[in-house]
């Protein structure tokens, strides 16, 4: 479930993989998207109005608002369940978490068709007390492996207002937060 920056619209997500959108003045239905092959785990909309999804099929699909919610790309880049998916507060960025334990970083490179551009995936080790894997795929943040974390399954991501800082939480309760800019692992919280 997520409205729209404006309040206009509310995006809702089911169990089946379909995406209703409402007129929040009417409740009217204005868009239905079959999008996922199962359960519709998150969404979100960018402030250029791209509404992206991410389901239990380990997809993620990104919509344009202005085009009645015209699928405009898709991403296939978790290898299980997308449990969030989040634009930068500026839209700049994609971020997305998923069962796979992976957190991945995206550029957004055009805002007119919201494509997109992975810079970074970071994957959780299965054991506590190991460092998360890093995988670059070129610009910022380079190889190196961070000296802390530990995780498995990412339940969720959130940013900050400033869109540096992108904070998530796992199934064993550790709460990690990371640079957007260089990818790098800043703060981890132990929850006991």
């Amino acid at each position: 479930l997520r409205l729209s920056p404006n309040g206009l619209h509310l995006a809702a997500g089911d169990r089946r993989g379909n995406i209703r959108v409402y007129d929040m003045l009417t409740m009217q239905l204005v868009a239905f998207k079959e999008a996922h092959e199962s359960e519709v785990l998150c969404l979100d909309f960018s402030p250029q109005g791209f509404l992206v999804s991410g389901g239990r099929d380990g997809m993620i699909h990104i919509f344009d608002a202005s085009e009645g919610y015209t699928l405009v790309n898709t991403l296939e880049e978790h290898g299980a369940a997308v449990t969030a998916v989040r634009f930068s507060p500026c839209g700049g960025r994609l971020i997305s978490c998923g069962a796979d334990r992976a957190l991945i970083f995206r550029h957004v490179r055009n805002f007119r068709d919201c494509s997109v551009v992975a810079y970074h995936k970071e994957v959780m080790p299965l054991t506590h007390h190991a460092a998360p894997s890093r995988v670059s795929s070129g610009g910022a943040g380079g190889g190196g492996v961070n000296s802390s974390g530990s995780g498995n399954v990412l339940y969720d991501v959130a940013l900050d207002a400033s869109g540096r800082l992108a904070v998530t939480v796992g199934q064993d309760g550790t709460i990690r937060a990371f640079d957007t800019e260089s990818c790098k692992l800043v703060q981890v919280v132990r929850q006991e």
